[in-house]
């Protein structure tokens, strides 16, 4: 067995099989392991590797043997070269997951992906470097990709997806600030998994990679702004009836205001109605002026009642009937 410094099986085993093709290229090779991280090092590695390289999974009687070379041949070199990437960026044993997108969801966006959009995957973990920009546009993408659920839409900036149908703050994807300190810590667990054939290995700094250290413990870099959305956003009122909003039970209803689009409410009654707009008309009679303080003080009353008071009202009128005597 070659000396080494590694402390992790998964790498290890990886190491070792490398070493098995320097003896014999032709060799079968059985690896044996529950771990994902082995299943797709192998397939990274493949063609560094026997070519007729095994992974046994399973437990008895259930075991499975899987060709490496059927799956890196059926996946592509491009999908191949992006997969430890991808591994990263969906959720490791390092990195967290995107909430309410499975793995299994993800990776239909990332098989369907253009050579574009892999490129970013492929790149990232390359070395030591910050990735770049090209890599970070590339993962943008994706993730606006994977997130959006209408494709006639045109959206092209993480801040556009955040407010585009995205109705729960849970669902929304990260801020671009919180979205750069993943990036750095996909790249650096990429980095880490891309240099397992490398039998001395001294990994880099992670504290420059979105982590710091808290009573010896590596944990995120949390963001400077630790709000998902301005305060003045968050504090809108919404509401999520299942009824008509006809009632006090609805927030919208009870503060004397209209349901409005950031709402989930189903079968909604409370909408602005159109009699209670303002219409500019030529003709006028004796009970025209009349209607037109009745829709003023409707249209008062639905979009300022929370904060006019019975002088602003008696204010208003006299300034309208003042107005209306100036005309000739």
């Amino acid at each position: 067995m070659q000396e080494h410094n590694r402390e992790e099986a998964d790498t290890l085993m990886i190491l070792q099989a490398k070493n098995l093709y320097y003896i014999d290229p032709f060799s079968e090779v059985y690896i044996s392991s529950p771990d994902t991280d082995v299943f797709l090092l192998l397939i990274y590695f493949y063609p560094k590797l026997c070519s007729a390289t095994m992974f046994r999974t399973g437990k008895a009687p259930n075991v499975r043997d899987i060709s490496i070379g059927k799956i890196y041949e059926y996946l592509g070199p491009e999908i191949s070269e992006g997969i430890l990437g991808f591994h990263s960026f969906t959720g490791c044993d390092k990195t967290s997951q995107f909430y309410g997108k499975s793995k299994t969801e993800l990776y239909k966006t990332f098989s369907n992906s253009h050579i574009e959009d892999l490129s970013a995957f492929i790149h990232l973990g390359q070395d030591t470097n910050i990735p770049s920009g090209d890599v970070i546009e590339g993962l943008h993408r994706f993730i606006i990709k994977a997130y959006l659920k209408q494709a006639s839409v045109r959206i092209t900036t993480i801040a556009e997806l955040r407010w585009q149908n995205q109705k729960s703050i849970e669902n929304l994807p990260p801020t671009v600030e919180r979205l750069y300190c993943k990036i750095l810590r996909w790249h650096y667990i990429t980095y880490i998994l891309k240099k397992s054939l490398t039998s001395n290995f001294y990994k880099p700094d992670p504290t420059l990679y979105g982590w710091r250290y808290s009573e010896d413990k590596l944990v995120p870099i949390p963001s400077k702004n630790k709000l998902p959305a301005p305060l003045n956003i968050i504090s809108l009122t919404m509401c999520s009836c299942k009824t008509s909003c006809s009632n006090n039970r609805c927030k919208c209803k009870k503060n004397y205001l209209n349901c409005s689009d950031a709402c989930r409410c189903t079968g909604c009654e409370n909408v602005p109605n159109q009699e209670d707009n303002f219409s500019d008309s030529s003709e006028s009679d004796d009970d025209s002026e009349y209607e037109d303080v009745v829709t003023l003080i409707n249209y008062a009353n639905v979009h300022f009642k929370l904060c006019l008071d019975v002088v602003f009202f008696t204010t208003l009128l006299l300034v309208y009937f003042t107005s209306k005597q100036m005309v000739p």
